[in-house]
């Protein structure tokens, strides 16, 4: 749901607010409950609930385990830096004693472990002019001091798009409900949003509840030592859309809608919904910024304790279905931490076919089919588009092929971005799609058929071939690359095997990246492929 005026019920929710108390309970040791919060609001209709009451392996009908190091075609270590191997073997994720557990383990290699577990589900949103309350209650590793070095669990929300285009992050949204390292007593509140670096939601940051890199202190237990709640709603009965997270109840971080761009929220909320996700990774740039880790001294063995996840809607219309389609591909990419190249494994995660999001055919009004895309202006961070239709015609404009505004007339200024980098664009309306645009600031533009037709070389043979490919330099966000090629030949730069730029030079800087995250490389030229290269930053 975008800032866009529309029709809607506008409808205040409360929430009562439950006392907190201690209650001991026996979970591989003593472990002290925290009530939940209950809506006192009749309207409140639970759509998604796991109490995780079996045995074994999560219930496969709700939850997907991805295994391996990345998203297949993704960035290399989930895009954080972080260090361990997903799986799905009981001694890292299991369910029994009425929980789920996701246990951080180290092999005598010295190689960590773990688990992601994400719901099948990739839709869950606000009903129009209604109220979504996600939560779960659950009991962070209980290891602390230098022990809890590299530990970062976390309970979270991503775009469902995300599932089709692992390059979305984070104009799709990322709603971070509990993020917490090292084992301190607080829970991180984040929404991230807008483009890949600074923009509009201080990206890689995020717009966050820190202060000094700590979030929302637990009461009357830590975090690590007693089971906590941690909620987010999405409140779309007002006048404006906001969100808001909660500690066992209390209030912690609120965000509004307008508190960002209008095109910046509706990437993040027009699409069909998000995916919940659980997971401990270890190590990576969050555990980076407070003291690193994990080392020899980090105590494996420790899980996340999860009793129950649960979505709930309130008011508004149009409830949207939260039952998964079967999933109908699995891909994931796996690797050894003892390599850095990603190999393939027997599939435990797959993409839903519900997370594509939908929108409604722009017509009407006289509106025509839009030609002629291309650059009409650029600006130190920002790209105007133009194209041929209609005045008074409904456009969406799309951005790696995710939907990132909806306009009237035949232009749109995309802002917050970054130097040196392809971006890729399109409009839709009246139900036809312009081929795509590359674009970049300060430079020209190419459209698909020029990008994807295959390259020619200025001489016969292998001449125009990219060969020896190489790093060149580093700074502390950027990756430089070098190759041997022909000047004025066309070539493809391909990182984790996706195009992320097309250039005339045998040389190509890679901005925005993070320090100690491996990035594969490789050139694509006259019909020859190099072969691929793990650069780090420094």
């Amino acid at each position: 749901m975008s800032q866009r005026p529309r029709s809607r019920a506008r409808r205040t929710v409360s929430v009562l607010v439950t006392a907190v108390t201690a209650v001991a309970l026996a979970v591989t040791g003593s472990v002290v409950s925290s009530g939940p919060a209950s809506a006192a609001d009749p309207a409140w209709q639970t759509v998604f609930r796991d109490d995780f009451s079996g045995s074994g392996l999560p219930d496969a009908n709700k939850w997907l385990l991805t295994t391996g190091t990345s998203y297949p075609g993704g960035p290399a270590n989930f895009g954080t830096g972080e260090i361990e191997t997903m799986t799905n073997r009981p001694e890292n994720v299991d369910v029994r004693n009425g929980n789920l557990y996701i246990t951080p383990q180290r092999d005598t290699a010295g190689n960590w472990t773990s688990a992601r577990v994400e719901s099948a589900a990739a839709n869950f949103r606000p009903p129009v002019g209604g109220v979504m309350h996600v939560e779960s209650r659950l009991q962070l590793p209980n290891v602390t001091g230098t022990e809890a070095l590299g530990y970062w669990p976390a309970f979270w929300m991503l775009g469902g798009p995300y599932r089709q285009n692992r390059w979305s992050w984070p104009a799709i949204g990322e709603f971070d409900i509990m993020e917490n390292v090292q084992g301190l007593n607080w829970t991180y509140n984040v929404l991230h949003c807008g483009v890949w670096a600074g923009g509009p939601c201080n990206e890689q940051e995020g717009i966050n509840n820190g202060v000094d890199n700590a979030g929302a202190p637990c009461k009357v237990t830590t975090c690590q030592a007693g089971m906590h709640t941690y909620g987010l709603e999405w409140d779309d009965s007002g006048p404006v859309e906001q969100l808001r997270w909660y500690l066992d109840g209390a209030l912690t971080f609120t965000v509004n809608a307008n508190q960002v761009p209008a095109d910046t929220w509706a990437s993040l909320a027009d699409h069909a919904g998000y995916f919940i996700i659980l997971n401990v990774a270890m190590g990576g740039a969050f555990p980076n910024k407070l003291g690193g880790g994990p080392n020899a001294g980090t105590k494996p063995g420790v899980p996340m304790v999860v009793d129950y996840v649960e979505v709930k809607y309130a008011n508004g219309s149009g409830t949207p279905p939260t039952t998964a389609t079967p999933p109908t591909t699995a891909t994931p990419t796996t690797s050894t931490t003892s390599t850095p190249t990603p190999t393939t494994s027997t599939p435990t995660t797959s993409t839903p076919t519900t997370s594509t999001p939908t929108t409604s055919t722009p017509g009407g009004g006289g509106a025509t089919a839009p030609s002629d895309l291309q650059v009409s202006g650029s600006t130190s961070d920002s790209l105007t588009l133009s194209w041929t239709g209609s005045a008074g015609g409904s456009y969406d404009v799309l951005r790696s092929g995710i939907r990132i505004a909806t306009v009237t007339g035949t232009s749109f200024t995309d802002r917050g971005l970054l130097p040196n980098t392809p971006y890729v664009y399109s409009v839709r309306g009246a139900g036809v799609t312009t081929p795509e645009l590359t674009a970049r600031l300060g430079a020209g533009s190419t459209t698909s058929s020029s990008i994807t037709a295959p390259p020619t070389s200025t001489g016969g043979g292998s001449a125009g071939r990219p060969t020896d490919l190489k790093v060149s330099g580093t700074t502390g966000s950027t990756i430089t690359l070098t190759w041997a090629g022909t000047a004025g030949v066309t070539y493809e730069v391909l990182r984790s095997g996706i195009r992320i730029a097309t250039v005339t030079d045998t040389t190509f800087t890679d901005v925005g990246l993070y320090a100690n995250t491996p990035y594969l490389y490789s050139i694509r030229g006259s019909g020859a492929t190099t072969p691929e290269i793990t650069a780090r930053i420094g």
